[in-house]
């Protein structure tokens, strides 16, 4: 049976790899996804009313080098998520006006195309960083 995290998201959406590694949270990490999403991604996925795809969530340290993830990368505690959905500018308002959050990562092109959002939450450093990144 499928674990759930909230309403509309499982364990499995944060999980998936594109390595061949294994990928397996522990419960610490699986709580912390939890918090996650209660505070940022379900509320966003419910304002929106559109589909929020996650794209990279819990990462195992294997994961995170092989995608060449940041060595304190949030997802190694399962306190980040990146995701698309259509409506990018709506959520970044959203994120940025209502909800809590440590890291609001925007993920855009050279001509400000965004590819995806980054979101992380640690609710001991609740710090609002909000920046941009150039990817192609």
């Amino acid at each position: 049976m499928e674990k759930i995290i909230s309403k509309n998201f499982t364990l499995c959406e944060f999980v998936k790899t594109n390595t061949c590694l294994l990928n397996n949270p522990d419960e610490a990490q699986i709580i912390n996804l939890r918090v996650l999403t209660a505070a940022i991604l379900q509320p966003l996925r419910s304002y929106l009313n559109e589909k929020v795809l996650i794209t990279s969530g819990y990462r195992s340290v294997l994961v995170n080098i092989e995608v060449n993830g940041s060595a304190n990368s949030y997802h190694l505690f399962g306190m980040a998520a990146d995701f698309k959905v259509k409506s990018f500018q709506k959520a970044i308002d959203f994120i940025q006006d209502y909800l809590e959050f440590t890291e609001l990562g925007i993920y855009q092109t050279e001509k400000g195309v965004i590819r995806f959002l980054h979101v992380a939450y640690n609710p001991f450093s609740l710090t609002k960083e909000v920046f941009t990144v150039i990817v192609k």
